[in-house]
């Protein structure tokens, strides 16, 4: 998706996932997302079931966003236990670029997501959130990198889980600070709730 200089994307653009197959199936999907100079997007990923087969789903994102851009996504996954699925989005900002992140996770088997960030210019800001809802003996794994390579940018990690009954949640956050990132501000948070003493 090319989003060209100074454009602003009034409405989200959704994208939904159904897997649907009469046999177990993997599904891979690449997204490459281009914000130009002082353009604004929003997306939405949706990813459901349909049939009760057995899923590997992997999705790769990858975002440039330029100097005064603004992005916002949203992950959000909804399918059943026998569903694998595998995200990785890489993100690059430039200068007083501006990247909310979040990921959703409703019901599921197992669940990796990987986010990995970089700051490539000065006074840009990110916001990484995430929600996991799990029960039974549903996994999800949340892991954060962010880099921050020049000065004067600020991150924000928030990630929440609720857990009950043999559910199984992890969470990873890494930041790197260079040597010549002065004035970095970077928040992290990790909170969760257990409801039953094996989770």
């Amino acid at each position: 998706v090319y989003v060209p200089r100074g454009v602003k994307v009034e409405q989200t653009i959704q994208v939904i996932n159904i897997l649907h197959a009469q046999v177990d199936l993997m599904v891979n999907r690449r997204v490459l997302i281009i914000v130009e100079p002082q353009a604004e997007a929003k997306f939405l990923f949706c990813d459901h079931t349909f049939d009760d087969q057995r899923f590997l789903a992997t999705q790769v994102i990858e975002a440039f966003v330029g100097d005064n851009a603004r992005l916002d996504l949203y992950c959000m996954e909804e399918t059943h236990e026998k569903n694998v699925r595998v995200s990785s989005v890489y993100i690059e900002q430039q200068s007083s670029s501006r990247v909310n992140h979040n990921v959703i996770t409703l019901h599921n088997g197992v669940t990796r997501n990987d986010v990995s960030l970089t700051f490539c210019g000065e006074g840009a800001e990110c916001n990484l959130s995430g929600c996991v809802i799990a029960d039974k003996k549903q996994h999800v794994d949340n892991n954060t990198v962010i880099d921050h390579a020049v000065p004067n940018c600020h991150s924000n990690e928030l990630y929440k889980y609720v857990l009950d009954d043999e559910a199984v949640g992890a969470f990873a956050g890494r930041v790197f600070v260079s040597a010549q990132a002065q004035k970095t501000d970077a928040q992290q948070s990790n909170r969760n709730l257990l409801l039953s003493p094996n989770a």
